[in-house]
């Protein structure tokens, strides 16, 4: 996920930067970015999610297969959050650094919030907290998208939706 990812920023903040006078263009090129970018996740964290189980056997033996659920439920988390994987290069790349530190203090201390509550209860409590953490911090990456672009919280997942679908066509062909 994380070299997936580090390779799309590079090549994509130069290019928001650029855009960073046109907002429309901007928007445009952020959601072209974002269907290239999620074919593997959008195929790789359903399937952690669903197999968990089975692979947290295989992978570690069954000592750890109560590790499962946490795999499953951190798989879920990633899914959701895939389609804001690019933001962060939008925000640095149109120089919007306030608002990156903003939300980077508030993923720190919900993720804080989320492991000091959780611990109290369990490790799958914690993924639980963790998960929703992180979708403050989808929400809060959202909120600077539509600052930035106009882009609306729906237009990320329904280009996604098209994107893939379109792809799938094809290659059924």
């Amino acid at each position: 996920h994380e070299l997936v990812v580090t390779g799309f920023v590079r090549v994509a903040r130069p290019m928001f930067a650029r855009g960073e006078r046109e907002p429309e263009a901007l928007a445009r090129t952020y959601l072209a970015f974002l269907a290239r970018l999620s074919v593997l996740p959008l195929a790789l964290f359903p399937f952690l999610a669903i197999f968990a189980d089975a692979l947290v056997r295989l992978l570690f033996g069954p000592a750890w297969a109560g590790c499962a659920s946490v795999l499953a439920v951190a798989a879920c988390g990633m899914t959701l959050a895939t389609p804001w994987y690019l933001a962060p290069a939008l925000l640095t790349g149109t120089g919007r650094a306030g608002a990156m530190l903003r939300i980077a203090l508030v993923r720190l201390v919900a993720a804080f919030a989320a492991v000091a509550i959780g611990t109290r209860f369990g490790l799958l409590a914690t993924a639980l907290l963790l998960a929703a953490a992180g979708l403050l911090h989808v929400a809060a990456y959202q909120r600077a998208l539509r600052t930035a672009t106009g882009i609306g919280v729906r237009d990320p997942i329904a280009r996604l939706r098209f994107f893939h679908l379109r792809t799938i066509s094809r290659s059924s062909l």
